[in-house]
Order: C-alpha cells, then structure tokens, then sequence
C-alpha cells in the first residue's frame, strides 16, 4: 500500500497456481487508524485463469483511512 494524494492505495496481488480457472468475488474493508472500519467496497468479482497471475488496486475515498482489510471467496450463487 502506498499515499496517494493523501488517500491510501492497496494494491494485491492474486495468484493461481492450478491450471484451474476460479470465479471469485473479493472486498476491501477500510479501517481507521483505530483499525475501525470507516467503509468497504461490495463483493466484486474476479475471474482468475489457470496459472493466471493479476494485481487488485483499490483507492480509499476517505483521508482518514490508515489501513485496509482484504477478504477473497469464491463466487457466490444468490446474494
């Protein structure tokens, strides 16, 4: 993660090891200072191809965010 006009940019990097593909959904959680959480994105999804390797960039929309959560599952039916 790095400052960026004074908001936080987390960047991660996912990596599929299998020759597999995988629908996945992922969210980012913005924490406070405090380790609060002040927002969070919704589930997105992402498909990751088999021995696929791809970066995940989100930018904070709040100055006051210090730290991020990242949560990955597989993609799910219904919600």
């Amino acid at each position: 993660s790095r400052e960026k006009n004074n908001l936080l940019e987390m960047q991660v990097t996912l990596q599929n090891l299998t020759d597999d593909n995988y629908e996945l959904e992922y969210k980012v959680t913005w924490l406070d200072g405090d380790k609060f959480k002040i927002g969070e994105t919704p589930w997105l999804p992402i498909t990751l191809n088999g021995k696929e390797q791809r970066n995940i960039q989100q930018i904070a929309h709040n100055p006051q965010v210090a730290d991020y959560k990242f949560q990955l599952r597989f993609k799910q039916e219904g919600e």
